[in-house]
């Protein structure tokens, strides 16, 4: 039980790894292109 919910929480500390820095990268181009969106 112990190894399962271990691995659950590294892929989901991944994930969230993932997102954090592809929104940091392209931080600007990414909130521009949704309040474009949402604006319109």
């Amino acid at each position: 039980m112990k190894v399962k919910i271990f691995i659950l929480l590294m892929i989901i500390a991944i994930l969230i790894g993932g997102v954090w820095y592809y929104t940091t990268t392209s931080e600007k181009q990414f909130t521009n292109a949704t309040l474009v969106r949402t604006v319109k």
